[in-house]
């Protein structure tokens, strides 16, 4: 890094500190204006799912009696599943559909491409394009958009996946006008996927060589990355027992033993608008290949929480509504975004997160020593490609850190 950009560099971070401790931690004054939740459902055919129309079916009953819109990410599987989409016909006008990218035996055959066949499904080398040589990803993805237009009618605008690579979003951009991608939140050791430095927990737009980290106004994608499991600002970082930190999410809290009040912190943490951000967001969801009791208890519980937040006026837009919403209020890059919050566990301590096209850094101030600590800090470097954007990713694991 030359002498200007460190100074830049140096001059934005005391920005930052003096923003953590200027600024309080209040709700818009005028409102809950620019406040938004999107609840999007990965469709997948599993071996382990004994009926997976029931599934789908009981998953979106609790959608449709709650009058919800909702974003259903579908596999090639899911598309070309007659009793899926049967059920995907009768789902009322607030429901958007997209694509799912992962990659099964039966889409790679169906592509034309040789499967790259382990010991599980879930390994990444067989389940994420980035496992395969460019136009390999070329084929799939075409296969997959061909598919899902003969089925609905049109191209989606909506894609996702635990993790896409920019090749692949750049090609679909330029290709297919997508609008938006879900990918995980940053996770050291989860699922033998690791995504870790990415700006945290936020949407933003990709870099054109690098899914991962934020791009400027020369090097972004016009592409907005929703967050799959939003993390704990404190604890999602740095696990306080010997649990992975990840856990302690929107997703996967009850892993840890948190509660439900515990998931609405989260959600209107994240959600709600503050004084010092120019919006709030949160993406929610459920896989649809549970069984169906688990969208009875679970699912209906957390949409009842959001449903609380509706009323005071955060809004419910699906993946094209917001990516449209966002792409509009922001032309030319990410804006800069702040997260505050105590402890959501109950210890006196204080996470903050100042973030920006450029940078992000992580502080935990404890209220008992009165000391406070960086624990993270990266710079975000638009010259920095991905691993795999040129060859394919041969390990099990993801790893992109």
């Amino acid at each position: 890094m030359n002498t200007l950009k460190s100074i830049k560099f140096f001059f934005a971070f005391v920005l930052s500190l003096l923003t953590i401790f200027i600024f309080p931690s209040e709700v818009n004054s005028q409102g809950y204006q620019n406040s938004f939740i999107t609840i999007v459902n990965p469709v997948r055919i599993s071996s382990y799912t004994k009926d997976s129309a029931l599934s789908l079916k009981s998953e979106y009953q609790e959608i449709s009696r709650r009058n919800l819109p909702a974003t259903w990410l579908l596999t090639y599987d899911a598309i070309t599943n007659k009793p899926l989409f049967e059920i995907l016909s009768t789902m009322d006008d607030k429901q958007e559909f997209g694509i799912f990218l992962e990659v099964t035996e039966n889409f790679s055959n169906a592509s034309n491409i040789q499967y790259n066949k382990t010991n599980s499904w879930h390994h990444a080398k067989a389940l994420f394009l980035s496992g395969y040589r460019k136009d390999d990803r070329i084929k799939l993805i075409d296969k997959v958009f061909t598919e899902f237009r003969n089925k609905f009618g049109y191209y989606p605008k909506s894609v996702g996946g635990w993790w896409v690579d920019s090749f692949s979003l750049s090609y679909m951009k330029g290709k297919y006008g997508i609008t938006g991608v879900l990918g995980i939140s940053d996770q050291f050791d989860l699922d033998n996927y690791q995504v870790w430095g990415t700006p945290f927990s936020i949407s933003f737009y990709p870099s054109k060589i690098h899914a991962g980290i934020p791009g400027d106004v020369l090097s972004k994608l016009d592409i907005v990355t929703f967050r799959w499991a939003a993390r704990d600002p404190l604890n999602g970082y740095v696990s306080p027992s010997d649990t992975q930190a990840s856990l302690y999410s929107v997703q996967d809290y009850p892993q840890v033993g948190a509660s439900d009040e515990y998931f609405e912190k989260l959600i209107e943490l994240y959600s709600v608008q503050k004084d010092y951000n120019q919006f709030g967001h949160i993406t929610i969801g459920l896989e649809a290949d549970y069984s169906p009791d688990i969208y009875e208890a679970i699912l209906a519980r957390r949409l009842d929480s959001i449903g609380k937040l509706e009323a005071k006026g955060v809004q419910m837009l699906t993946m094209r509504q917001f990516s449209d919403w966002y792409r509009n209020e922001f032309k030319e890059k990410s804006p800069s975004h702040f997260i505050e919050a105590d402890d959501l566990l109950g210890t006196p301590k204080k996470a903050m997160w100042y973030q920006s096209s450029f940078y992000r850094i992580g502080l935990v101030y404890d209220h008992a020593s009165k000391k406070l600590q960086i624990i993270d800090l990266r710079s975000y470097l638009n010259n920095l490609q991905e691993p795999f954007y040129t060859s394919p990713n041969k390990q099990f694991n993801l790893s992109i850190n």
